[in-house]
């Protein structure tokens, strides 16, 4: 990294925020110590670090910070980035100014996000990491359901999404071991429709539904899409990268702890998240 790169610490603000703003900058400085290192100083907790430089951008890195034990030296990769063009439509009509999230993989694993919002044809540009093999994007429409559909990349055509009315929710019950705050790392990996979605996801899904009263023990999410729906425990104890993998269905998810279900339009799937 040189010292012309911006490095970012970002909290969760609140789960019910609008999505776009459901982080917030903390306002640091970073001070450079030799090229290519730098030393970031923020409050105790759990923060997400990323680093920006012109047309580059690295992956986030998730990081808890103690005040009585040394934190770990935190890498941070730039990588280039490629432009992923798409439309959003509901019945042949554009839906304008819809948030929408570019997750790109990389050699199995899952990198920071682009975002973006849809103009008044319903079209978007969001940035993505070059070299990445594929994307899940996830677009959240005010009352549509939450869509979630995989793109392979690169794409030299327009991505067209259709939002759909006909939603059905998941409420998802953690282990009582569970503490009293919601997370901000997820600890489930939800796979559906040849998708994937993660528990942080959702909970600001359903803060933008308006829900209310969800917690670190229980999380409701309404309007999702119909379909099958396998619910898996990740490990809040490994490292981030493989923990990253994992959510994403890479190396080593098939040997998750699961549940499974289905969700169908206008009910709802209860399902109780694996211990972990």
């Amino acid at each position: 990294m040189s010292e012309k790169a911006t490095i970012v610490a970002w909290r969760r603000r609140s789960t019910n925020a609008e999505l776009a703003r459901a982080w917030v900058a903390l306002g640091i400085e970073a001070r450079v110590l030799t090229p290519g290192r730098a030393l970031v100083e923020v409050s105790p907790g759990e923060v997400v670090l990323s680093a920006e430089r012109g047309d580059l951008q690295s992956d986030e890195a998730a990081v808890r910070v103690s005040e009585d034990h040394d934190t770990p030296e935190v890498r941070l990769q730039l990588r280039r980035k490629e432009i992923l063009r798409g439309r959003l439509v509901a019945g042949g009509a554009p839906l304008p100014g819809v948030q929408v999230l570019a997750l790109p993989l990389q050699g199995g694993q899952l990198l920071a996000s682009g975002a973006a919002s849809t103009d008044q044809d319903g079209a978007f540009e969001v940035r993505v990491p070059a070299g990445s093999m594929a994307a899940e994007i996830v677009a959240f429409p005010p009352g549509f359901a939450l869509l979630v559909q995989p793109a392979l990349l690169p794409s030299s055509e327009p991505i067209v999404l259709h939002a759909q009315t006909d939603g059905g929710a998941l409420r998802l019950r953690f282990p009582a071991s569970s503490g009293d705050d919601a997370p901000l790392i997820s600890r489930a990996a939800i796979f559906t429709n040849g998708g994937f979605l993660d528990e942080v996801l959702l909970r600001q899904w359903a803060g933008l539904n308006g829900v209310t009263g969800n917690d670190a023990h229980e999380l409701f999410a309404p309007e999702l899409p119909p379909g099958p729906y396998r619910v898996c425990r990740v490990s809040q104890s490994l490292p981030v990268a493989a923990r990253l993998r994992l959510t994403a269905g890479g190396a080593g998810a098939s040997s998750l702890s699961c549940v499974e279900g289905e969700v169908f339009a206008g009910s709802e799937l209860v399902l109780r998240v694996p211990e972990d």
